[in-house]
């Protein structure tokens, strides 16, 4: 019985080290694996990489001008930038006609004024409502037929639903060079002036500043006063 008992407590202490082995080595294992390490056959370690959001490019807005529109909308734009909201000159008279309630925003100077019915491009910001009046799942259906359109999604802006559409159009021979742009556009869920939805739009010519550019700074400075 003694042999029986010595055999059996000899065989429980190996087994408690393989045990306490396998332990060891597993925790080691785990160790570097949570530190993105593994090490290979040949001795080299391989370094797993754990992407993290890149973080978003911020501009310092403190001195930056504030415009109040007459629709109830607040936003800031950088201090050396230019604004026209006067609307088209209506032929050789002193009057004009802003029926979308546009205003635009440059890093360039705007004309002294806008004829009627010209067609003018410039690199900036346009803020203005939208006379379709459309809800926000139609907004997202049409722009899907323009053969221009790359992408939309819906999102939320200032507090309000709205969506995002991307436009390409650089391809297109058919246009002038002036107008074959990179452009988004946001429609936003608005109610003022017996319109629904409010646009904001800018263009781009780089692909690469689609996200690391100063329109979305503005954009983010955006507040609503009034309206629904």
């Amino acid at each position: 019985m003694d042999l029986e008992n010595k055999s059996q407590k000899g065989f429980a202490q190996v087994l408690i080290i393989i045990i306490l082995a396998v332990l060891v080595v597993g925790g080691i294992g785990y160790y570097a694996y949570k530190n993105g390490q593994t090490r290979l056959p040949d001795g080299q370690v391989k370094t797993t990489s754990q992407s993290s959001p890149s973080p978003t490019p911020t501009i310092d807005t403190s001195n930056w001008k504030t415009y109040s529109s007459e629709a109830g909308w607040i936003l800031k734009y950088p201090k050396n930038w230019y604004v026209y909201d006067k609307g088209y000159k209506l032929g050789n008279k002193n009057e004009y006609l802003n029926n979308y309630h546009t205003v635009s925003f440059s890093p360039n100077k705007f004309p002294e004024s806008i004829l009627e019915g010209t067609e003018f491009a410039y690199k900036g910001l346009s803020v203005s409502f939208d006379p379709s009046n459309l809800d926000l799942d139609k907004v997202l259906e049409n722009a899907k037929n323009d053969k221009s359109f790359v992408s939309g999604n819906k999102i939320e802006v200032a507090g309000k639903s709205a969506v995002k559409l991307i436009y390409d159009s650089r391809s297109e021979n058919n246009l002038p060079p002036a107008f074959r742009e990179q452009r988004v556009l946001y429609k936003i869920n608005y109610s003022m002036f017996n319109f629904s939805l409010l646009s904001i739009s800018y263009n781009l010519s780089d692909m690469q500043t689609l996200e690391d550019n100063p329109y979305n700074q503005i954009l983010s400075t955006l507040r609503f006063d009034s309206g629904l």
